[in-house]
């Protein structure tokens, strides 16, 4: 009896052990698909946001571009580079920006909250999301725009 009792309490905290590991695996993998996901997010914006792009004047030929960038060199959107940007397909800007095994939705909203312009997917409540916002200038006017990245 005393042997059942032991092995009984033995297999209870062996049991309540593996379940505090899976525990701590599961959100060791969430974390890290998160600070993935985040880090994809900051790339994307900050290239499209920093950059010209590569050739300089990629919008001119949209399809042998090898970086898309927004930025013009006085530090403001370039208008044309967005309207390029906006025309691209999905599939190239996903590739462009080297997020492959993400959807994202680009927006560009007035000050006000009025959305003007987007492209991209729609997010559909997956579970984990990322969205960077940031204030640029384009044509002399603040705008706001959101860079919203999910798992596929």
């Amino acid at each position: 009896m005393d042997i059942l009792a032991a092995l009984f309490g033995f297999l209870l905290i062996l049991v309540f052990i593996i379940s505090l590991w899976t525990l701590y695996l599961n959100r060791l993998d969430d974390s890290v698909a998160t600070r993935r996901l985040q880090l994809s997010a900051f790339q994307a914006v900050d290239t499209l946001l920093r950059s010209t792009g590569t050739p300089v004047d990629w919008e001119n030929n949209p399809n042998t571009s090898e970086v898309i960038g927004l930025a013009s060199p006085f530090g403001s959107i370039d208008q044309k580079k967005l309207s390029a940007f906006m025309s691209l397909g999905y599939n190239s800007t996903v590739t462009l920006l080297k997020i492959k095994s993400f959807y994202y939705n680009f927006s560009i909203f007035n000050l006000n909250g009025t959305l003007l312009n987007s492209t991209g997917l729609k997010q559909n409540g997956t579970e984990q999301v990322v969205s960077v916002n940031r204030l640029v200038t384009i044509k002399n006017e603040t705008k706001r725009i959101s860079f919203v990245l999910w798992e596929k």
